[in-house]
Formats: structure tokens, sequence, C-alpha cells
């Protein structure tokens, strides 16, 4: 197990931000993740000048630039 698939392991079911490549952030709940470092976030908001709610979604891993946990 490399050293990413284990800090997404650490931070299933817990709130993450994610950076993204077109400088927005996302916030929600890792509920799991492929090979790929493709997501599913389970309550995700954009975050910026406004908040806007987006729901369960699967994120793309290619487009993340970074993931911290809340």
């Amino acid at each position: 197990m490399s050293a990413t698939e284990k800090l997404l392991e650490d931070c299933l079911g817990k709130r993450v931000a994610i950076h993204l490549k077109d400088d927005r952030l996302l916030v929600g709940v890792l509920r799991g993740f492929d090979d790929h470092l493709n997501l599913v976030l389970e309550e995700a908001e954009e975050q910026g000048a406004k908040k806007r709610f987006l729901g369960d979604l699967i994120l793309r891993g290619s487009a993340m630039v970074s993931l911290g946990m809340l």
C-alpha cells in the first residue's frame, strides 16, 4: 500500500478538503476511492465566495491537486 493510499484509508468516513486544478475547493465526506485515486464524496460543497451544495459525487483523481482532512 502506497503512502497516498494509506492517507486515503485514514480519511475514509471523515470530512476532507480537496483543492482542484481549476482552483476550486471542495469539502465533503470521503466515502471511497479506487486505484486511479478517483474519489467518492458525500455531502460535497464547493467553497468560495458563495457555498454551493453539490451532494454526492465522484471526483476524477486527475483533477485533484491536494487533499487534507478537516
